[in-house]
């Protein structure tokens, strides 16, 4: 098999595993390794894909696909697909990986410029398949097309918690656009119809959107597209707000409430705790809640928690309001509780998205969340229980 470099030296490949292994170690799942067709050079790694539409972590659509924009190396910065420019055991190969290791590095590091100086090489690409064509949440749509004074068309082609955290750009967009339009997940629409800067929005489907515009872009590409900065992402107050209640919610308020979360939707399962942990938890002055959708009586019963979960989102943000504490995983709910600053407790695994730092306890992101780490790959009992330290001190703090 042939294969020609970034910097066009041609190279014969016949071993993936090395590919195979360095994706797998982050997250992915690989099934097939084959040349993409009608793109010479572009070694396409295939995952499976989600299975379920549904994220048990809230009974919405998966939280975070953890997908970024397209790079040299990753289509999917922790990919479910990525491409590679080069073989397996080439020189090309690890200077790609090295690209996409580099923009994982800026985002989580706050250098914003040179994660953008980064896209904006993977843009000048010639190898990109048409636009509109693939996998959605693998479609490149952006492709450096000027958005000042322009029509607007926002495509929410990730998960919810994706869609989420990127709302907060839509203001800014829509400071240089002429109108802004979201195509979004239809559970989002109480809240996005509300954000600001979207001037309209519109329940996604398989077909194509009812809406005219002169420009399209994937909501994850804004940032990019606008060249924000550190002050543009970090969250001073909250961007979102809910609609007015449309059912009555309601938490125990024997001690502090705390909500909880420990399960996620088929991508990247490393980021799961196992219930039966979380009853450690379970100590005097604290109420637990179940946010997880779809808890068996048994989970349940072993956790101590009483359940409240929900399947709106609107409502879930109402009961995110009432609580005192929300624990959970790297899902949705974090991203629903940062965006409206509610408090929440995050506990992330060792090899976490880009999204979040691999240590420290706060987010650039959402000022709201503390994060909690794995100091050693799949060990859960340890976070669960420096989470408990923390609890039980702040619980003693609550009610002295």
């Amino acid at each position: 098999m042939k294969w020609t470099t970034q910097n066009g030296d041609a190279q014969q490949t016949t071993d993936h595993a090395a590919i195979r292994k360095w994706v797998g170690e982050r997250g992915g799942r690989p099934t097939t390794v084959s040349e993409e067709d009608g793109h010479a050079g572009i070694l396409r790694i295939g995952f499976d894909p989600p299975t379920e539409r549904l994220d048990a972590s809230a009974g919405t659509s998966s939280s975070t696909s953890s997908t970024g924009p397209v790079l040299p190396f990753c289509i999917s910065t922790t990919p479910k697909t990525a491409n590679l420019a080069g073989s397996t055991n080439s020189s090309g190969a690890s200077r790609a990986l090295d690209v996409a290791t580099g923009w994982k590095e800026a985002m989580r590091a706050g250098d914003f410029a040179r994660a953008w100086a980064i896209s904006d090489r993977d843009i000048l690409r010639p190898l990109h398949p048409s636009k509109h064509t693939g996998p959605r949440h693998l479609q490149r749509i952006w492709r450096g097309e000027p958005l000042a004074d322009k029509h607007v068309l926002v495509r929410c082609y990730h998960g919810l918690g994706d869609t989420i955290q990127f709302l907060r750009f839509m203001q800014p967009l829509r400071r240089v656009a002429r109108s802004v339009t979201l195509w979004c997940q239809a559970e989002l629409l109480p809240l996005v119809e509300r954000a600001g800067g979207v001037d309209r929005a519109l329940p996604l489907h398989d077909g194509t959107p009812d809406v005219e515009f002169e420009v399209d872009i994937e909501i994850m590409e804004v940032p990019h597209a606008l060249k924000v900065g550190k002050k543009q992402i970090e969250m001073r107050v909250p961007y979102l707000t809910l609609p007015p209640k449309s059912m009555p919610v309601s938490t125990d308020r024997d001690g502090l409430a705390i909500g909880l979360v420990w399960e996620v939707g088929q991508w990247d399962k490393r980021r799961a705790v196992p219930p039966e942990l979380l009853r450690h938890l379970a100590v005097p002055g604290i109420a637990l809640h179940s946010l997880q959708r779809d808890a068996g009586k048994e989970e349940l019963a072993c956790i101590g928690a009483r359940d409240i979960s929900t399947s709106d989102i609107a409502t879930l943000g109402h009961l995110l309001n009432q609580l005192d504490l929300i624990i959970c995983v790297d899902t949705m709910v974090a991203h629903l509780a940062g965006a409206l600053g509610c408090e929440a407790w995050v506990l992330l695994h060792a090899d976490c998205d880009w999204r979040w730092p691999l240590s420290g306890c706060r987010s650039l992101w959402y000022p709201s969340l503390r994060l909690f780490h794995q100091k050693t790959a799949g060990d859960w009992r340890a976070v669960v229980e420096e989470v408990r330290e923390v609890m039980q001190e702040r619980a003693r703090s609550s009610s002295a």
